[in-house]
């Protein structure tokens, strides 16, 4: 798990795309959000880095994914009523 401030984040997403494209490949990229409360972390990340990672693993090697990351967001405006984690999945 990562952690990423907003502006980062957007960095992020701006680089994925363009590397994705300049690549030549007609890869996707899906961002999805959370919003997990502060009592919940703990327990969001260990589901997330044990289950759902293996998940991902094996979508990997089934040619369904080509990449899977997990971030947290750590500052930014209006962070405890936003989402304040990320993932990406290129397919």
């Amino acid at each position: 798990m990562y952690k990423i401030s907003l502006k980062k984040l957007g960095m992020l997403c701006l680089a994925l795309v363009g590397g994705t494209l300049s690549l030549g490949q007609n890869n996707l990229v899906v961002v999805q959000t959370r919003r997990v409360e502060t009592t919940n972390i703990d327990e969001f990340v260990r589901r997330e880095s044990t289950y759902w990672k293996e998940i991902a693993k094996k979508a990997i090697e089934d040619n369904k994914l080509s990449g899977w990351s997990l971030w947290q967001r750590v500052d930014g405006f209006d962070l405890h009523q936003e989402h304040n984690f990320l993932f990406a999945g290129t397919v």
